[in-house]
């Protein structure tokens, strides 16, 4: 794997980039590195061109195939967009026509550096560095040296790597994709606090620039080479070694933060961001720590059922796909990325999220064992908490309320219903002619009202003992009059039948059960691990915040039938 493609990846997490390829795409060209045979050649998105091959890096990966026309992301305009396949070359394709328009063109240093480019990618390493070495001979450019220090890079030589990138920055101190390449050289050597300060300083120029393509508060978490937020660089925690970028823990909060941001200090912005990374820090490090046990689980598993896993990943981040195009009202990836990029996420991010978070619910899944309770447990959780199932003393009544704010209004309806009560007019029909309670259009009916549960307590004790389908004499207070009408009364406290509970009794138990597993499922992966984090973190102690990590607490794919997977 080249340093480009390490960079789309870190440690275990390998995050698919070949998304939404149709059954017409041609397998051989989807996930392939392509080569654009010149820098003008121009790349579009519909009939608008949004850019050319200099906005590239050399090279780029195929995610669709429609036709002639392959779909790249292009990492200058932070978006995918279409560009002709007669307009770019392969691997080896490219190797042979760099070398044709370098014995046409000796001193085309771009013509170098594409061919070391193809020639990293075919793993010619030492081939690859002589034509970058010639590319700095010709034209000592900071992309130059940024192309060198890749294939450094790819051969573990840091040290040699840094000195390519420090010298970029030396050519050029605003180049801020210099200074993120280089942080990419400090992650190899698992220098988190000088990769920190190169992505900062990164961000920094960015920001003080207010380039949106370059600033978006979104993190490439696996990726080290894109970029989000003015925060989002820094290591919020390391797990086990891999770091926690703050990037992904603020991303959710993008479109929040980026307004917060236009109106505060950077003081400011960043005690916000602080608060937010002390909060959701915890539900990131243990899904972080269920996502690897996830993974180390499917190693151990056949290739088979590593390959159906694969396939369901894939197909259900594929529906998600679709679905957040229907939501955005969207009809291609490029435009859902453009929709997700101004709400300060990606079509990357997400997948990120999509597949760590699907890992840890797998993995909880996996692990738990439903426990089965029988009768004679239902029946005594059941019996120790009987109050929880004890039906008290109740009513249904009417009621007919009238208000004393205008007194000689008050007046004139008490008299007419008494006049009204005392000529056997209906109960019902006063109430919907005078009543100013809030049931008086439902004829004054109140449902099952329990004892002791009306803030008038001597309405609740008239309700109480007046004779059932009898009414009530005028009650009187200074803000109104009323009269009420009891139609049922149960006066006994009893208890809701066994029978009538058994299932929810079981639901509550199993849940129980489960929250009690996955907090000990946790809390043994949380002391196995080594993390470090400058915020004060500890394990998620109850369940509302396991919750988070596995929402639906779902069954594990080995018993779907819809995965596939056995």
């Amino acid at each position: 794997m080249s340093a480009r493609g390490w960079s789309l990846c870190v440690g275990a997490c390998l995050i698919s980039f070949l998304i939404g390829a149709s059954q017409a795409d041609e397998p051989s060209l989807v996930g392939d590195l392509i080569y654009p045979k010149s820098s003008d050649v121009p790349i579009r998105v519909g009939d608008r061109v949004i850019g050319t091959a200099s906005d590239l890096d050399c090279s780029a990966r195929v995610r669709q195939v429609d036709g002639d026309l392959l779909c790249i992301w292009v990492d200058g305009k932070k978006t995918e967009g279409w560009i002709k396949r007669s307009d770019v070359c392969l691997a080896q394709e490219a190797i042979d026509y760099f070398t044709e328009q370098i014995a046409a063109h000796p001193n085309d240093d771009k013509a170098y550096l594409s061919r070391a480019a193809a020639r990293e990618e075919l793993d010619e390493l030492d081939n690859a560095l002589e034509d970058a070495t010639q590319a700095i001979r010709l034209n000592p450019t900071p992309r130059a040296f940024k192309s060198r220090g890749s294939t450094w890079l790819e051969k573990k030589e840091c040290d040699k790597a840094l000195a390519d990138y420090d010298e970029a920055i030396r050519l050029d101190p605003y180049d801020a994709q210099a200074f993120l390449k280089r942080a990419q050289a400090w992650l190899f050597k698992k220098q988190f606090d000088k990769m920190a300060a190169d992505l900062d300083e990164a961000m920094r120029l960015e920001y003080e620039a207010n380039n949106s393509d370059f600033v978006w508060a979104t993190f490439q978490v696996a990726f080290c080479a894109l970029t989000s937020d003015p925060d989002g660089q820094r290591v919020a925690a390391t797990v086990n070694g891999v770091p926690i970028f703050e990037g992904e823990i603020l991303e959710r909060y993008a479109d929040n933060l980026a307004t917060i941001r236009k109106s505060s200090s950077r003081e400011q912005y960043r005690q916000m961001c602080d608060q937010l990374i002390q909060r959701d820090l915890p539900a990131h490090v243990e899904r972080r720590l269920l996502s690897e046990a996830m993974l180390a689980t499917l190693k151990t598993k056949s290739l088979k059922y590593q390959e159906q896993f694969d396939d369901f990943m894939q197909r259900t981040w594929a529906e998600q796909l679709e679905k957040m195009q229907a939501d955005f009202k969207v009809a291609s990836t490029a435009e859902l990325d453009q929709e997700l990029h101004r709400h300060g996420t990606s079509i990357a991010m997400m997948e990120y999220q999509y597949r760590n978070k699907t890992l840890a619910q797998q993995h909880i899944a996996t692990s738990l064992k439903k426990r089965h309770f029988n009768r004679d447990e239902l029946l005594a959780y059941y019996e120790q908490h009987a109050k929880v199932y004890e039906i008290k003393p109740r009513v249904k009544w009417q009621q007919i309320l009238i208000s004393r704010r205008d007194e000689e209004k008050a007046e004139a309806q008490r008299k007419i219903l008494l006049d009204g009560l005392k000529a056997g007019r209906d109960f019902g029909e006063l109430a919907v002619e005078l009543s100013d309670g809030p049931t008086a259009e439902n004829k004054g009916l109140f449902d099952w009202t329990n004892q002791g549960s009306l803030v008038d307590e001597s309405l609740d004790e008239v309700l109480f003992k007046l004779p059932i389908g009898e009414t009530s004499e005028l009650l009187t207070s200074p803000q109104r009059y009323q009269v009420v009408r009891v139609l049922e009364r149960e006066s006994e406290t009893r208890h809701m039948p066994f029978d009538d509970v058994e299932v929810q009794i079981r639901a509550k138990l199993t849940e129980t059960d489960q929250q009690d597993k996955i907090a000990t499922l946790i809390g043994d992966l949380w002391r196995a691990a080594t993390i470090k984090s400058p915020f004060t973190i500890q394990a998620v102690a109850n369940i509302e915040e396991a919750k988070r990590i596995n929402p639906k607490l779902s069954e594990p794919l080995s018993t779907s039938t819809s995965t596939g997977v056995k």
